[in-house]
């Protein structure tokens, strides 16, 4: 499992070093490919396994799903580490990410991701209320126990914890609705 943040620079041939914490737990290589949100997911060659599997049982027939895919794929390299533990992304990646100099390396359970440093200060800006994750964490926590005491909570979290932050507000209603159909 990867968590934690790591601050690292580019150098000067636009490698980049991963933290060596990561490694230990990656083996010889990993596959980066384009995240969400402007950053780089990264996935041990295992964790790239599996999300191609789920990849391949998408309908081919749906547009969106053949969009997500190519763009996954397109963007996607094999890397391994050099001696020091930097890996060199293609400037596709680096262009995806803004990546130019200040970066950071952030494990997300079982990915990292690579974010410019300004990107990430930018997406984790926001001001968040008590309330508003107390509200986040009921709903994540209805998803994953659908117990019947969660499901009569559905309609009342979903129509009235979220205020306050609209990132959260907006965040929290995604989850709520892919909960309530």
């Amino acid at each position: 499992m990867f968590m934690g943040e790591y601050h690292h620079n580019l150098d000067s041939k636009g490698r980049l070093i991963i933290p060596a914490k990561f490694r230990d737990e990656i083996g010889e290589k990993m596959v980066f490919t384009r995240g969400m949100e402007g950053c780089i997911f990264g996935y041990p060659i295992e964790e790239w396994q599996k999300i191609e599997a789920k990849l391949a049982k998408l309908p081919l027939t749906k547009r969106s799903a053949r969009k997500f895919t190519r763009l996954f794929y397109s963007g996607a390299m094999e890397s391994e580490f050099d001696k020091q533990g930097r890996v060199n992304l293609t400037m596709t990646l680096k262009e995806h990410a803004a990546l130019t100099k200040e970066c950071v390396i952030v494990g997300v359970s079982n990915r990292i991701e690579i974010w410019s440093s300004r990107a990430l200060a930018r997406i984790s800006s926001f001001n968040v209320s008590t309330h508003s994750v107390g509200a986040l964490l009921v709903v994540m926590m209805m998803d994953v126990f659908s117990c019947r005491v969660f499901i009569r909570l559905k309609k009342a979290v979903a129509s009235s914890l979220f205020t306050g932050n609209s990132m959260i507000s907006s965040i929290a209603s995604s989850c709520a609705r892919r909960i309530l159909l």
